[in-house]
Order: C-alpha cells, then structure tokens, then sequence
C-alpha cells in the first residue's frame, strides 16, 4: 500500500517538475514542439496544451500573429465568401486577445499571493491609511 502511495507521489512530482520546466522555457522552443505534435494529437487537445504550457504574453503573440496573417490574406483576397471567413476568423481572434489580454500569468499570481500573505491584506485593493 505504501509502495503505491510513494509511486503516486513520485509520477506526481516528475510531472509537476517536468511541467515547470516545460514553463520557463523559452517561448520559441515551446512554440516549436506545440507546431511538431500537432500532426499527432487534435486541435482541441493542442489548444488545451497550448493553455497550459504558454505563458499569457506568449499566447497574446501567438494570437497577434494570426491576426497578422489574416490581414495579409485579406490583402489578396478577391472573392466575398473568403473575405467573410477571413473577417469572421479575425474577429474570434480578437476576442481571444482580449480574453488573455485580462490574464494574469503564474509569476503574477504567485507574487500576489505571496505579497498577501506578508502584508496580510489583498493586493487587490488598495490599502486603507488611517490617521
């Protein structure tokens, strides 16, 4: 029985440290295995890896860049049915940057909780002087 509570613990531990690594990678190598395993696994599966491993700035860039991409293919687009999907593709992209845009990332989270415990008071709102 305790054989099996330390190899949970143990897998729990290697996942929790792999995923940390995983974290503070660079963004272009986390970018770059996200864009080789997606031939493998579903997109709505990457999009949830995406969630996990790239940082809230990373995942604004990404969706910049998409946005950039569109613009430029409404540039040369001459039919009306692609200029459609193209404006409908950029406004789901535009709410999503706007989505991450209000997120805040792990190291924010992290300072604010630990500032709260210091302080004793949230962060959130701002401290009350009294005279």
């Amino acid at each position: 029985m305790f054989t099996l509570i330390k190899f949970l613990l143990s897998v729990v531990l290697v996942v929790v440290l792999i995923g940390g690594i995983i974290y503070f990678l660079p963004s272009d190598l986390k970018v770059k295995a996200i864009e080789k395993i997606t031939g493998i696994i579903p997109d709505s599966i990457k999009n949830k890896i995406q969630d996990i491993v790239l940082t809230p700035p990373e995942q604004r860039q990404q969706i910049i860049t998409k946005l950039g991409a569109n613009l430029a293919e409404l540039k040369n687009a001459s039919s009306s049915k692609s200029l459609d999907t193209i404006v409908s593709d950029s406004e789901q992209l535009l709410t999503q940057l706007q989505d991450k845009n209000s997120q805040q990332s792990l190291m924010e989270i992290a300072e604010n909780k630990l500032v709260d415990k210091l302080i004793g008071q949230s962060t959130t709102t701002p401290a009350q002087c009294s005279n």
